[in-house]
């Protein structure tokens, strides 16, 4: 009778330590944000004339279109038109042509 023999496994290597045969690569950090490369306007909105067909005739959204002098504050404008958008649950707000948000993220 012959003795067939089961080969020993082999011990994986640890993760967290660098193998012998993985050259050691230093992190490298990203460049700052390039802002110029960053859209702060949206194209122009086209108001709807011809009525929308909708699925069990539900009403659009009420949309908004702001003046420049009304939306100086945002907040507060958005806070003078919610007892109209609360009855729709949703609204659509159309910054005045030319606005730009300021800019909040930070790209360093």
């Amino acid at each position: 009778m012959m003795k067939h023999t089961v080969p020993k496994p082999t011990a994986l290597a640890d993760p967290t330590t660098p193998s012998a045969n993985t050259p050691h690569v230093p992190l490298q950090r990203a460049p700052a944000l390039d802002m110029t490369s960053v859209a702060t306007t949206a194209p122009p909105e086209n108001r709807r004339t011809d009525p929308p067909t909708r699925i069990f005739s539900l009403p659009d959204a009420p949309c908004f279109y702001p003046t420049k002098h009304e939306f100086l504050e945002p907040l507060k404008y958005i806070e003078s038109i919610r007892p109209l958008a609360e009855k729709a649950g949703i609204c659509k707000i159309i910054p005045p042509a030319g606005w730009k948000p300021p800019f909040a993220l930070d790209t360093e």
